[in-house]
C-alpha cells in the first residue's frame, strides 16, 4: 500500500481486492485514486475491510468447494474491459474430465436484492460448446445461450467478446484441469478485448 500511496502514476491506484473464499463480488473492492481518496482509504481500512470479510463464510447454497476454501484474499490489477459495464467481464469456465464444457457469465436468479436493488437475471448467459466431430476437440463451435430481449449495445458487445475469446479460455481451463488433475474445474477468466486481452 506504502508503494501505491507514494506513487505519482493515477493508474498504480486502478487495482482491485478481492475475498478469495466468497462469490458474486461479496466484499470486492475496485479502486481508482478517485475512489481511493474520495472514501478515505489507508492501510489500516484497508485492514478492517479484509479482516471484515475473513471472518465471513460462503453462502450454505454455494459448493462444497467454494464452502471448503480457507478464507484469503487477492489483490490484483484492476482488469478493464472495453464494454462500459460496472464491474469486468468475467466468464466462468466449467471443463469436465479434462474438458470445458460451457462459460457462464451469471447475473444472479432474482430480479431484485433484500433491499430492492434491481438486478439482472435476463442477462445470465451461457457459452456452451457445440462438437464438430465426434470427439470434443480445439475446432468445435460455441453457441451463446441467454433470455436478453436485446437492444443493449453494451450486452451485445460483451457476448460477442465470450464469444470470440471462448475457444482460448477453454484451452486454458483444459490444460488447468489436466495439469492438476480435477475432473471437474471453475476457471474464472476477465475478458478485456482486443486492447486487454483475457
Amino acid at each position: 500500500v506504502k508503494q501505491i500511496t507514494n506513487s505519482e502514476d493515477d493508474e498504480a491506484f486502478e487495482f482491485v481486492v478481492k475475498p478469495t473464499h466468497l462469490s458474486n463480488g461479496s466484499g470486492a473492492l475496485f479502486f481508482s485514486k478517485e475512489k481511493w481518496i474520495e472514501k478515505e482509504y489507508d492501510n489500516q481500512k484497508l485492514y478492517d475491510h479484509m479482516v471484515k470479510f475473513m471472518a465471513e463464510r460462503a453462502d450454505p447454497t454455494e459448493s462444497a468447494a467454494l464452502r471448503s476454501i480457507k478464507p484469503g484474499f487477492m489483490i490484483q490489477p484492476r482488469y478493464r474491459s472495453e464494454v462500459g459495464f460496472r464491474l469486468p467481464l468475467e466468464l466462468r469456465v466449467v471443463t469436465l474430465w479434462g474438458k470445458a464444457r460451457v462459460g457462464v457469465w451469471w447475473w444472479g436468479r432474482r430480479a431484485t436484492d433484500d433491499n430492492g436493488k434491481v438486478l439482472h437475471p435476463h442477462r445470465n448467459t451461457w457459452v456452451v460448446r457445440k462438437p464438430t466431430g465426434a470427439q470434443l476437440g480445439r475446432g468445435d463451435d460455441w453457441e451463446v445461450v441467454h433470455q436478453h430481449p436485446g437492444g443493449n449495445p453494451g450486452f451485445e458487445k460483451a457476448v460477442e467478446l465470450f464469444q470470440a475469446h471462448m475457444p482460448a479460455m477453454a484451452a486454458a481451463a483444459e490444460t488447468l484441469a489436466v495439469a492438476v488433475g480435477a475432473p471437474f474445474l471453475r476457471t474464472d477468466f476477465f475478458v478485456g478485448g482486443s486492447r486487454w486481452g483475457l
